[in-house]
């Protein structure tokens, strides 16, 4: 009863800042039962288990609208999910199963992103916009979701896939090849760069 009494509460606390209840900075900000969302900064039921998992095991936000690793009994969230996708098995997972190499493959309402497919492998896949940040704008590492259209920030500058420097558009970026890091997986892909 008291889980459904915080869960309630948490789901009208959205959207908080620091002045009202169910904002949150770190996971002891929130009520027993319940996980800090560091991407949203807000209280949420507990519902990832990481109470009963290892430090560093992959794990779901109690909303799946983010994915990350847990610490300490909680999750540090560390990707947010695009609006047409969720997180599953500890990372997101795009709606639809379309390849891509660059966002334009994705339509006016998609971005080529890095995504773990339902085997755990790296892969490239179309997914929704995440954030308005372009190729190679900065991003904070604490909350790149919130900045990125890709919602994955890469060395303080937003993940935008290309072919060539053309695909980074008026940014004046150039097309180079990197290691990516993310959810727990690397791959190599080639990106736009400052």
């Amino acid at each position: 009863m008291r889980q459904l009494l915080i869960a309630a509460l948490l789901a009208l606390a959205g959207g908080c800042t620091v002045a009202t209840p169910g904002y949150c900075g770190a996971a002891a900000d929130c009520p027993a039962g319940a996980v800090c969302d560091l991407l949203a900064n807000r209280c949420l039921a507990d519902t990832t288990g990481c109470a009963d998992r290892e430090d560093g095991l992959r794990a779901c936000t109690g909303d799946r609208a983010a994915s990350g690793v847990c610490a300490g009994g909680v999750i540090i969230a560390d990707r947010a999910c695009a609006a047409d996708a969720l997180c599953r098995h500890g990372w997101c997972t795009p709606a639809h199963e379309q390849s891509c190499q660059v966002d334009r493959d994705c339509g006016a309402e998609g971005a080529c992103g890095a995504y773990r497919g339902v085997s755990g492998a790296a892969r490239l896949a179309c997914g929704g916009l995440v954030g308005a940040g372009g190729p190679a704008e900065s991003c904070a590492a604490e909350a790149p979701a919130l900045a990125c259209r890709s919602g994955l920030c890469d060395a303080g500058r937003c993940l935008q896939l290309c072919v060539k420097a053309d695909d980074c558009g008026a940014s004046r970026a150039t097309c180079a090849p990197a290691t990516l890091a993310f959810e727990g997986v690397t791959m190599t892909v080639t990106r736009c760069v400052p």
